[in-house]
């Protein structure tokens, strides 16, 4: 948990390890590839990211059960 798959990336039955990132575009399709991904670092720009994905989504269902109400 915590990582964060830039767009465009390709993920080939790896797992990507927590705390890091995949940078934009990268085909992983080793395990040794994944584990060696950047840790995201208080630097990294998309850090919050998931956090914000999440926040958006669940404001968005409760939205949709209010109207179906």
């Amino acid at each position: 948990s915590g990582c964060v798959i830039e767009p465009g990336v390709i993920l080939m039955g790896v797992k990507i390890p927590d705390r890091r990132y995949v940078p934009v575009g990268s085909v992983v399709n080793t395990q040794e590839q994944a584990d060696r991904m950047p840790e995201i670092t208080e630097k990294y720009p998309l850090k919050d990211l998931n956090k914000g994905v999440v926040h958006v989504n669940t404001h968005l269902a409760k939205g949709y059960l209010a109207i179906k109400k």
